[in-house]
């Protein structure tokens, strides 16, 4: 849909500053993310509620009368209201999929770790790595907590079909990504920083799409020839039993993980900077050391190749293009090429083995001290 409309010379001079940050991809991402925000507020509870200092609203699940996250519609309520951003987040700001719980902490039938077509220390071509698109690691944190709740409904702790473990997760996703861009909107965060990105939208005009997208991606999809994909059983969070329909169980480092306590769904403060715990970071790295030889690979490669000063996105591509196999038939083209090195640093970024340093509209990367040692413990 396409609007026009007039704003007065000062308007737009802040327009302009505000889109020439890159906390904002163009004005048609600026003026969306504005309108929610201001309808948010004005959908707080009361005038009182909506002059309280620092508030961030929690906006309801588009209003239908369903269960979307495990709380029945007339309790949704206790967790609608606004969240102030010097305090403590309560445990109803968070959809009680996504908590830890004793729960999860109990007995639950784990599944064995998906095979692997690769073995630690093999080369692995570019096309090959993790798909691109599975670019941010908070919403796996989220699901394998959420799907470590949803085992403990079944009595045999045997996992849960993944059809409807995806469609409810996605659901409640909207909600928390909606606390999460509330958050980094109130905090001012970066897109580099943003807690809500990769997180469905709960926009009535395209939610349905993005919660398909969200669930495919980030929980899991079988394909027509019985193989899972997604980014849980690419980091062998999770696997599949094959049957009809398919179940999805976590893995016993998905398991590990799903208990960890982690920054933001656990109680701390909504200045938080940091996505995961020391703990956490040191858990995901082992596993992919240990576990994961796409991603330590591709993680290896590309902080070599930063290190050694190509440190671009351009300069970066030239060097990761070695590991991109040729292809006859259809050649890869230098987009698909982006978009991996694009994804591998933002799953870099999330883990703090990278940052990115911008100049106006230039970007480096630089190798943090803990992508440092991750270069030294595959260097053994």
């Amino acid at each position: 849909m396409v609007l026009c409309f007039e704003v007065g010379r000062e308007t737009k001079d802040k327009m302009d500053d505000l889109v020439s940050s890159r906390q904002y991809r163009d004005y048609s991402e600026l003026l969306a993310v504005s309108v929610a925000n201001q309808f948010l507020f004005h959908n707080s509870k009361s005038a009182g509620e909506r002059a309280e200092a620092g508030a961030i609203s929690i906006p309801p699940a588009e209003g239908r009368a369903t269960r979307v996250d495990g709380l029945p519609e007339e309790k949704r309520a206790e967790s609608d209201r606004p969240v102030p951003a010097n305090r403590q987040l309560e445990d109803s700001a968070i959809p009680p999929i996504f908590r830890h719980s004793v729960a999860i902490e109990g007995q639950v039938d784990v599944a064995p770790l998906p095979n692997d077509a690769f073995a630690t220390g093999m080369e692995i071509p570019v096309d090959r790595w993790v798909f691109g698109q599975h670019n941010k690691l908070l919403p796996a944190k989220a699901n394998v907590r959420a799907l470590a709740n949803l085992s403990h409904r079944d009595p045999k702790r045997s996992g849960v079909e993944l059809d409807s473990a995806s469609r409810e997760i996605a659901n409640a996703a909207a909600r928390l990504g909606e606390l999460f861009r509330s958050i980094d909107l109130q905090t001012g965060r970066s897109r580099d920083e943003a807690f809500g990105l990769a997180f469905p939208s709960s926009d009535p005009s395209n939610n349905d799409k993005s919660r398909l997208r969200y669930a495919s991606q980030f929980v899991g999809a079988v394909s027509k020839e019985g193989r899972m994909t997604g980014l849980l059983i690419d980091l062998k969070l999770v696997n599949v039993d094959r049957q009809k329909p398919p179940r999805i169980r976590l893995t016993e480092p998905g398991r590990r993980f799903a208990e960890l306590s982690n920054p933001l769904m656990d109680g701390l403060d909504a200045n938080q900077q940091a996505k995961f715990s020391t703990e956490e970071l040191e858990f995901m790295l082992g596993h992919i050391s240990e576990h994961v030889p796409v991603e330590a690979f591709a993680y290896s490669v590309t902080l070599r190749a930063i290190a050694e000063g190509h440190n671009t996105p351009e300069g970066l591509d030239l060097a990761l293009k070695k590991y991109l196999p040729e292809r006859v038939d259809k050649p890869f083209t230098d987009a698909f090429l982006t978009t991996q090195r694009a994804g591998v640093i933002s799953r870099m970024a999330d883990l703090t083995l990278v940052t990115r340093a911008r100049h106006g509209q230039n970007v480096t990367y630089v190798v943090t001290e803990r992508g440092e040692e991750f270069i030294r413990k595959g260097e053994k």
